[in-house]
This record gives structure tokens, C-alpha cells and sequence, in this order.
């Protein structure tokens, strides 16, 4: 069964939205595994701070079903395109190099935020990415992503 990885993020409710997610991604995946929970700072047209983590699982669904998966899950947690209640992405499907209409495997987000590649790092820092060649605990070494501007957080301390 292919080995995925997917981040989360809310900038809403997120303990709510994030743990609703959880529980609707186990009817799809198994194993599934998660980093800490970290606060951070919006970035780009979003505002606020976003409660981010990354998960591992297997699955088996294929690629595109899976990220249309994705997409209904966030709509069925909240998810407008007025709001960020919940954000999921496919980060990386085994070893999937993938460009198909808006789908990118692996996902630029890995090394463009500290808050995907660090909890990305938490997982599985050994693992290399397939595109860049490199273990993800080399790539954040090697950034200069600022790892201050993550907060660990519990979920209990969320909402």
C-alpha cells in the first residue's frame, strides 16, 4: 500500500476541524501517524495563525482520488473559499512524481514553509525526497526557514 504523507492546517476552530478531519481521513487510510502541532503565523493572502501538522498513513487510493478525497473532506469540515476551517494537502504518494492539472506530487509547500517541512521532518527525517535527492531532516537543514516561527501546541490547549 502506497506510503503518503498530507498536511493539515486550520486557521479555525482547529481543534475541531483538525480532529474531524482525523477521524474522516481513518475511512480512507491506515496507520495513519501524525506530527506535534504547531502554531504558526499566516502566510501569504491568509490571516490570523494557523494550527499546522502533517500526517503519514497509507492508502489505497490512487493519487487523484485521493486529492479529490482531500477537497471533500475539507468541504465536509467547513471548508469555503471565504475561509481556511481546514486545508489538506497531498504532500508526497511514495515516490509519485506527479504533475496533472492543479495536482503537484511532491508538493512545493516541502521546501517553501516551516510549518509543512518541520512537522514533514518530525515524521520522517530520513526519507529522501525524490525530486531534490536529499533527506528531509538535510533539506531543513540546509533552508533558512525560521524555525521560531513555530509553537509547539496540544490540542487541549486549542478552541
Amino acid at each position: 500500500m502506497p506510503q503518503i504523507f498530507i498536511s493539515i492546517g486550520s486557521n479555525e476552530q482547529p481543534k475541531r476541524h483538525i480532529t474531524q478531519a482525523l477521524n474522516l481521513l481513518a475511512d480512507y487510510c491506515n496507520h495513519i501517524q501524525h506530527s506535534p502541532w504547531y502554531l504558526s503565523q499566516a502566510v501569504g493572502a491568509a490571516t490570523g495563525q494557523f494550527v499546522n501538522l502533517v500526517v503519514r498513513a497509507e492508502t489505497e487510493l490512487p493519487a487523484i482520488e485521493l486529492v479529490a478525497t482531500l477537497k471533500s473532506i475539507e468541504r465536509r469540515c467547513g471548508r469555503l473559499k471565504t475561509n481556511q476551517a481546514l486545508d489538506l494537502d497531498l504532500l508526497l504518494y511514495d515516490d509519485l512524481i506527479l504533475e496533472e492539472g492543479a495536482v503537484r506530487v511532491p508538493r512545493s509547500d516541502i521546501e517553501r514553509f516551516a510549518f509543512v517541512l518541520k512537522p514533514l521532518v518530525d515524521l520522517a527525517p530520513q526519507m529522501i525526497h525524490p525530486v531534490v535527492g536529499e533527506s528531509y531532516e538535510q533539506i531543513w537543514r540546509n533552508s533558512e526557514l525560521d524555525i521560531s516561527s513555530l509553537t509547539v501546541v496540544s490540542p487541549d490547549e486549542l478552541d
